[in-house]
């Protein structure tokens, strides 16, 4: 055999190897073991009648608006079958155990309602409106919220050359925000690009930001570029293995200032406290996330993390490690000493914060 078809057949079973045991170690999670620890007391949270609390966003007055009912997984044959998602709200002085389903108002029942990520603007004159991803198609739906148990449509954004396949929103303006595309190919619409660009683990997830129905890519080629938040100076960006940091510059393009390793199976959704600390969801084992996604019965390990002094030394913390009362936690959120998780396709949690390092 030819010296030369030789070499070439050795270097496409080295690369071949190895990226068969880049892809066990990213599915695996291995070395991410459960150790069950938890915060305080746990309690399951009650009046949901879908499944999932995807993720969730804090109002200035302590309300808590949840997400719910994600379906576009495993078998699910969106041409179909319409979802029937929800939006429920968490009103602290009721407690932290139970939430109420919201009116949705200017979207009809027969149309496609299937939410994921969330986030919230505060306009001049104090009224709030509510931004929520939306699939089928990717869209970004913007919703006035009353204050009481109303959302009504105001405003839908599409744009398929950036909205691709959209996982989470970062509102920084009544007309303008940061989105996420988890993968570049539409799993609604591509199924096979998308299944290709899982399998061979292609770092084609973006973000992108768009103002007044115009839009630009400001972050590209990312392996898994889920859950982001921010202020006016950085953005906050989950990926595979790392919290990217981001300066948001004036023109609100970004600048990566640094990387901070996190080594759990997967990261979903990320909120900022009042004290700049940042809160993770995520699931130790990305074979098991999908695994579980496919079907809901099977387990999946949660985990709840807290990054302090993100521009600084990034001190990175396990709150919560659970196998048993939540399966694949996608969020997780501090506020008056408690901790909110909630899942993809499970339940909800609520627990006493007795003590955190720092405080």
């Amino acid at each position: 055999m030819n010296i030369y078809v030789k070499i070439l057949l050795l270097t496409f079973l080295t690369v071949t190897c190895l990226h068969l045991g880049r892809m066990f170690y990213i599915l695996q999670g291995y070395g991410n073991d459960v150790l069950p620890h938890y915060p305080g007391k746990c309690q399951i949270v009650e009046g949901f009648t879908t499944s999932g609390a995807e993720d969730m966003t804090l109002l200035p007055d302590g309300k808590v608006i949840i997400t719910s009912g994600l379906v576009g997984f495993g078998d699910y044959d969106f041409k179909k079958t319409i979802a029937r998602g929800a939006i429920y709200l968490m009103d602290p002085t009721k407690g932290y155990t139970h939430v109420e389903q919201l009116t949705i108002e200017g979207w009809s029942e027969k149309e496609h309602f299937e939410p994921h990520g969330v986030h919230h603007w505060v306009h001049e004159n104090k009224s709030v409106s509510i931004f929520i991803v939306l699939h089928m198609p990717e869209t970004i739906g913007r919703f006035l919220y009353d204050g009481e148990k109303t959302l009504t449509l105001t405003k839908i954004y599409r744009n398929p050359e950036f909205m691709r396949n959209i996982n989470s929103v970062f509102v920084t303006g009544e007309d303008s925000f940061f989105g996420t595309n988890l993968f570049n190919a539409r799993y609604y619409t591509e199924r096979v690009l998308h299944l290709l660009e899982q399998a061979l683990a292609m770092p084609m997830g973006s973000v992108f930001y768009i103002k007044g129905g115009i839009g630009k890519f400001v972050a590209e080629n990312l392996l898994l570029s889920n859950g982001i938040a921010g202020n006016d100076k950085y953005v906050y960006l989950l990926t595979k293995d790392a919290i990217q940091v981001y300066n948001r510059r004036v023109d609100n393009s970004l600048g990566l200032q640094k990387a901070i390793p996190v080594a759990i199976g997967v990261m979903d959704n990320i909120n900022i406290d009042a004290e700049g600390d940042l809160w993770i969801g995520g699931m130790n084992s990305l074979l098991m996330t999908a695994e579980h996604l496919g079907n809901p019965a099977l387990p999946c390990p949660s985990v709840a993390l807290r990054v302090r002094d993100p521009q600084g030394q990034a001190v990175v913390e396990s709150v919560l490690q659970d196998k048993h009362l939540l399966k694949c936690t996608s969020v997780a959120l501090y506020t008056n000493k408690k901790l909110l998780m909630g899942t993809v396709r499970d339940q909800m949690l609520s627990c006493d914060v007795h003590y955190l390092t720092g405080k």
